[in-house]
């Protein structure tokens, strides 16, 4: 995949902030689910748990939306994007432009255990559980990830080459080791 340098560096420092971002309110919201979380009957969080949980949300940085996705009876759901723009130059135009590009992320918050109920013909939730599975999200340099695009780079010439080797090798064979 090819990154103009302005458009990866847009990348990263976006990545980075909407980690940061989710580093600094996750632990807030599970506190505050540890205390108030009770979900209604279809799965959603109540009033006052909501009302603190959009306390929390209220402070993002421009450009990010961030909410709770509760309407699956399975789980909730945290999810984040975050729009960044870059500068890139256009063949087409002969000139310098502007364009977006979008980070998303999805945390996992609670998930439920329903059970079938025969009387309401649908499935009930029997319990919640908030789940520990949040670790930290890492932040990267503009280094590491040119350095990490450099040696995929030299991995895809390679795997390129030996493909090469291994057509001049099926030359004349085709028929044989179909």
């Amino acid at each position: 995949m090819e990154y103009s340098e302005s458009k990866l560096k847009s990348k990263v420092n976006a990545i980075n902030k909407t980690n940061n971002y989710i580093n600094k309110i996750v632990p807030k919201i599970k506190e505050v689910l540890k205390d108030d979380l009770k979900l209604k009957v279809n799965g959603q969080l109540n009033k006052k748990c909501s009302d603190k949980v959009d306390d929390i949300l209220k402070d993002k940085p421009n450009g990010m939306t961030i909410y709770i996705d509760d309407y699956s009876m399975h789980h909730g759901l945290l999810k984040v994007k975050y729009s960044y723009e870059f500068e890139y130059f256009s063949s087409y135009e002969k000139e310098y432009t502007t364009n977006n590009g979008y980070i998303e992320e999805y945390i996992y918050l609670w998930s439920n255990e329903r059970e079938w109920n025969e009387s309401k013909g649908d499935f009930i939730i029997v319990s919640t559980k908030i789940l520990d599975t949040f670790k930290p999200l890492k932040n990267k340099s503009l280094k590491s990830v040119l350095s990490t695009l450099n040696k995929i780079k030299k991995v895809d010439n390679k795997i390129e080459l030996l493909n090469n080797k291994k057509s001049d090798i099926k030359k004349g064979f085709q028929q044989y080791i179909k």
